[in-house]
């Protein structure tokens, strides 16, 4: 039961994801009854598999939510901003029960205090001031004034044939459950057809083989009815027919009984434990026939689902697998592509064409293997992006200000261990967006801008990498700001300060305990936790920069790898090590002869531009004669380029890439290793740290050829 609780809360916490766009997308249509439909439906449906897996404080509370909820949805109060705020916060509180085994006295006061500014809402059309004492006031409205407001309201009458799955009661469900609750919906009669049975000696206690047939007359829309079997497998069988055509005035006697119950072909009641919700009134219904035909004064029955197949059937299908089975079937895909070079190397070594053309055909299904499994961890970087809306609308309206969150490229998609450690540095650069970088309304206008202030979030694809960008139109960097902090910290010299480029002096915020803010708030302070950020960033194999101009706003791009797994690489030697280059970083390879006197770094012509390069050899300081003849790896950096002098190239090879450890967490310019088909070892270049320390000590040359020029 323990493994369906866990599915449920998973299913749950989607649910209330999906709530929160949902409400953010209400607010700027408030006038959508598609979307009012949509967040109403999601409620319903966690307060019924809330009830299903015995989360009673959820069940409860999201039941006198739905009433209040019910006002919305039929247009008797106005959506306005106060009501989108007491929505979420409400999402909250059901996210905080699912996460509790029993809440608190002061979490029921909570979800008491936000039920009564719901009644207040639904009642006066305003929000606020109901409960400040957090005294729980009955969301029950009065019974006469509901009828005088439903008169409108049209009963309609269904015919619902249910038949769970054997093994239903496998996974946890009751079907007894979901019949109490369908039959809630209104006045309701119930057939259980026991055809199904088999004899004494062939009965399972475990095993469900009833079928329930349920006349139903009621005022909710359809979709309510199939929620309730929304968490059915797709062997239980769900058919929902309308069966009254001509019930189109007159509402259901408040004094109605909620169910009937027909066992096989007795006219008898069904014992308690099945009739929960009857009462012993007279019937109100006739029988439903156990074949599920409709009546005969009825017209005839149009069927509003799937034509009584069962559910989910001629649909596609849905899996959901645990992250971490994910995770060990791509260590797996890893363990066969060393395994596939050890045995291509071996064909080689024995010159056995048989063997070698196994390898061949093994090493496409592996490629096939390894393709499928990575898809399957990618996520599209949307699906984060759509959080930070709700993180920009409590923010600004913290800070009194009037802030859009713009987001673009939301298809791209990266891996999803990737995805989730992106997700604190993204929300602490956004929060210092907010903080430092937005302006206060007042201050925009007077300085020409609109009231509104626009962050931008965006993802564009490159090669194997994502990168994302984030821009704001606030007030930027003060330069000289930062390089005041940076001396007063003693982080740089006032002769160093002369020296430093504005992207090196944008990138002294990531210095630890760095902050520009006059006053450090709550939310954030630019520089604090910034060094977070960039080390997160850099621990992914990415790298992060940053473009200012005063009063008009900060660029900050995020380079990341689309993976941390399995990459295609560009095997080198040197002397007798093998390096690694990520292959989709690989512009071109070019024979190259170095003269004797080569420096470490230096340009060469590629062409017709000059273009930095580094020696290898030399920067990893390796021994050994050097080949005659030695080969250039030209990298592309998405709008610069940079060549690596290597001894030879070796080619292609799949990488599973493993960590160094943290004995070597802090060498520079190697982001992993990987173990070859021999046994050995060969390390994963960061072209991307390595062309950072190129800049630096060329910047660090031309500073120095300056002053001795001075």
């Amino acid at each position: 039961m323990e493994n369906f609780k866990e599915t449920f809360l998973e299913e749950a916490n989607d649910l209330l994801e999906q709530l929160e766009v949902r409400l953010l997308e209400l607010e700027k249509n408030p006038d959508d009854r598609e979307i009012v439909a949509a967040i109403f439906r999601i409620v319903h449906t966690i307060k019924g598999a809330s009830a299903m897996f015995g989360f009673e404080a959820v069940s409860h509370f999201t039941h006198d939510l739905e009433n209040s909820m019910e006002y919305v949805r039929d247009g008797r109060v106005k959506v306005i901003p106060e009501m989108i705020t007491m929505t979420l916060q409400a999402r909250d509180h059901i996210l905080m029960l699912l996460s509790v085994d029993t809440p608190s006295s002061e979490q029921k006061a909570e979800g008491d205090a936000l039920l009564a500014n719901f009644k207040h809402y639904v009642t006066t059309g305003e929000a606020g001031g109901a409960a400040q004492s957090g005294e729980k006031i009955p969301l029950q409205l009065d019974v006469q004034e509901e009828e005088e407001e439903n008169t409108e309201s049209v009963p309609r009458t269904y015919n619902v044939i249910f038949k769970p799955a054997e093994d239903v009661l496998l996974n946890g469900t009751n079907p007894l459950l979901l019949v109490d609750e369908l039959v809630s919906l209104g006045s309701a009669h119930v057939r259980v057809n026991l055809n199904g049975l088999p004899s004494l000696k062939d009965f399972s206690l475990q095993k469900s083989y009833l079928e329930w047939n349920v006349e139903l007359t009621t005022e909710n829309p359809l979709m309510d009815i199939e929620d309730v079997f929304i968490f059915l497998g797709t062997d239980s069988v769900v058919k929902i027919e309308r069966a009254d055509g001509n019930t189109s005035s007159g509402a259901v006697p408040a004094a109605a009984p909620k169910a009937n119950v027909v066992i096989g072909s007795d006219e008898t009641k069904a014992p308690a434990a099945i009739s929960s919700a009857g009462t012993d009134a007279p019937q109100a219904t006739a029988p439903v026939a156990a074949t599920a035909k409709a009546p005969a004064s009825a017209t005839p029955a149009a069927p509003v689902t799937k034509k009584g197949v069962a559910v989910g059937q001629g649909m596609s299908q849905t899996l959901r697998i645990s992250s971490d089975k994910l995770d060990i079937m791509v260590d797996l895909v890893g363990e066969l592509v060393t395994f596939n070079a050890h045995l291509r190397q071996l064909g080689q070594e024995l010159q056995s064409s048989n063997l070698t053309t196994l390898t061949e055909q093994s090493e496409h299904l592996i490629l096939k293997m390894r393709d499928v499994t990575m898809g399957m961890r990618m996520l599209p970087i949307g699906s984060t992006f759509s959080r930070f809306q709700r993180l920009v609308r409590d923010t600004s309206s913290a800070l009194n200000k009037d802030i859009e969150l713009v987001t673009e490229g939301g298809e791209a998609e990266l891996d999803k261990t990737v995805l989730e450690r992106l997700t604190d540095p993204l929300m602490h650069i956004i929060r210092n967006s907010l903080d430092h970088g937005i302006e206060s309304p007042d201050e925009r206008v007077a300085k020409g801008k609109p009231r509104k202030g626009t962050v931008v979030l965006s993802a564009s694809h490159s090669g194997a990498f994502v990168y994302i960008s984030i821009v704001d139109d606030g007030k930027g960097i003060d330069r000289q700001k930062v390089l005041d902090k940076a001396i007063s910290k003693e982080l740089i010299t006032q002769a160093e300060a002369t020296e430093l480029s504005d992207q090196d002096i944008f990138g002294l915020i990531f210095s630890p305990g760095l902050s520009t803010a006059s006053q450090i708030t709550d939310i954030s302070g630019r520089g604090v936790g910034m060094d977070v950020v960039r080390r997160e960033i850099v621990s992914l194999g990415g790298s992060i920069t940053i473009d200012s101009t005063q009063d008009v706003g900060t660029r900050m791009v995020l380079k990341i790898p689309l993976t941390l797994a399995i990459i295609e690489g560009l095997m080198t030697k040197l002397g007798d090590a093998n390096y690694i280059f990520p292959l989709s970083a690989v512009e071109e390879c070019l024979m190259y002869k170095l003269t004797d006197t080569e420096s470490e770094t230096g340009f060469f012509n590629w062409r017709g531009d000059l273009v930095p390069y580094v020696n290898l050899r030399q920067y990893f300081a390796i021994k050994g004669n050097r080949p005659e003849k030695e080969q250039m790896i030209v990298i592309s950096d998405r709008d610069s380029y940079i060549g690596f002098v290597v001894d030879h190239v070796v080619g292609n090879l799949q990488t599973l890439i493993k960590s160094l450890g943290k004995i070597y967490r802090h060498a520079q310019g190697v982001s992993g290793a990987t173990i070859l088909g021999n046994g050995g070892v060969a390390l994963i270049l960061d072209v991307l740290k390595l062309s950072e320390l190129f800049d630096k000590r060329n910047a660090h040359l031309m500073s120095n050829e300056e002053s001795d020029g001075r």
